[in-house]
């Protein structure tokens, strides 16, 4: 019920529903047209990522700011109070955060290093997803209440081997069953490849693999729907 934009010039602009500040300003403000987010002005972003109503971007020195709803803590401030005006992420100061995937409750955030964060759900600040330590993580997708990761297969093999975790109660994760998982479990070891994008839904994920070693023009590729039902 909001929409973000971000400009060449590294400009953010939001416009929409403002009931739990998606749009960085006081509540009674509501716009059908793209405002700045004035808060942002000087500090030049270059990546901006949200979802279930919470909004994250990235500046140029990989600093995080955020705002928005937070009902969960999946803003990752310490609280559960949502924000109608931009907060910086302080937490992940010099974690060179790239990437930011931001579920209806919680959020997940991969380093330039392939480290790993997540919060939300009741944990209202960072922490490191430790199992997933020195596997040089690559892509991260959050859906409601689960988490996808893809992975280098191993230092000599450039393929990539996805993980999943958190809840699993329609077979969301892909694992071939419906029982919950704490900790990230590798889905199918067989299916690994080239990994293109993640897209995840509240229960259901769907990932594109290409296959640039069948040497076609335009390369091949497959999509995988990871679900039970």
């Amino acid at each position: 019920n909001s929409t973000m934009a971000l400009t060449r010039e590294g400009e953010v602009f939001v416009c929409g529903d403002n009931r739990w500040g998606q749009l960085a300003r006081d509540l009674t403000v509501k716009s059908a047209e793209m405002m700045l987010v004035d808060a942002l002005s000087g500090l030049p972003i270059v990546q901006m990522f949200s979802g279930g109503c919470s909004c994250f971007v990235v500046s140029c020195s990989s600093s995080v700011y955020c705002w928005g709803k937070n009902n969960f803590g999946q803003l990752g401030i310490g609280d559960n109070r949502d924000r109608y005006g931009v907060v910086a992420r302080n937490y992940l100061i010099g974690k060179q955060i790239v990437e930011i995937a931001v579920g209806e409750t919680h959020c997940v955030a991969r380093g330039l290093s392939g480290s790993v964060f997540e919060w939300g759900q009741g944990e209202t600040q960072p922490k490191p997803v430790e199992s997933l330590n020195g596997m040089n993580v690559t892509k991260i997708s959050c859906g409601r209440g689960f988490s996808i990761a893809a992975r280098q297969k191993d230092q000599e093999d450039k393929k990539e081997v996805l993980m999943a975790w958190g809840m699993n109660n329609k077979g969301q994760l892909g694992v071939g069953d419906r029982i919950n998982r704490q900790f990230p479990s590798t889905i199918t070891p067989s299916l690994s490849g080239f990994i293109t994008s993640i897209a995840t839904g509240s229960l259901h994920s769907i990932v594109l693999f290409s296959h640039p070693e069948q040497q076609q023009s335009p390369p091949s590729s497959s999509l995988i729907c990871l679900t039970c039902e």
